[in-house]
Parts: C-alpha cells; sequence; structure tokens
C-alpha cells in the first residue's frame, strides 16, 4: 500500500501539481501549509486509484477504517517511517497522522 502510494506521490506530474498548489497558497499570504488549498483533492485521486486495490474505499469511510488498521501498527519503525515518506512527499509539517497516533 505505502509503496504504491509513495510512488504515486512521488511522481513528477503529482508533485509538480503539488508545488504550484503550495506556491500559489503561499503567493496568496497563506502560511499554514497543513491546509493547502486543493491538496485534499489532489491526493484523493491518487487515493481513488491506489485504495481499492487493498480493500479500502477512496471516501472519508475508507480512510477513516485505513488510519483506524494504521493505529496499532505505528509502533512498528517500519510503517512509521513509511507514514512520514508519505506525509514528506505531500508536503505536511511534522506532527500530522504518525504523531497524532501515537498520542491518543
Amino acid at each position: 500500500l505505502f509503496s504504491d502510494l509513495l510512488l504515486e506521490f512521488t511522481s513528477d506530474t503529482f508533485q509538480e501539481k503539488l508545488q504550484a498548489l503550495i506556491d500559489r497558497a503561499i503567493y496568496c499570504g497563506s502560511q499554514d501549509l497543513m491546509n493547502v488549498p486543493g491538496r485534499k483533492e489532489l491526493v484523493h485521486r491518487v487515493h481513488c486509484e491506489v485504495l481499492p486495490n487493498y480493500g479500502f474505499s477512496p471516501d472519508a469511510d475508507g480512510l477513516d477504517k485505513l488510519v483506524q488498521a494504521l493505529q496499532p501498527l505505528m509502533d512498528d519503525p517500519m510503517v512509521a517511517a513509511k507514514v512520514e515518506a508519505v506525509e514528506r512527499k505531500l508536503h505536511i509539517p511534522t506532527a500530522s497522522f504518525s504523531r497524532r497516533s501515537t498520542t491518543k
């Protein structure tokens, strides 16, 4: 799952589109890189391609189930590293999923 997500998130096309969204947000005065307008929709396109291959629907319910499935695994350094790699590719500031899940 993570390998497929990383493959898509690392692609030049995806990264160019994401960087354009980030640049636009910064140009418009936003300093909130956690909530870049358009990133959610861009990521959703990848989720629609990848998540069904692993039994998760790409909607809110499927994402909730994915997060629930991952939370008990976050103590595994390999899983945590892959989640952090995805966050880096999405330019999500640190302390998001991987940190939240360990503090619950």
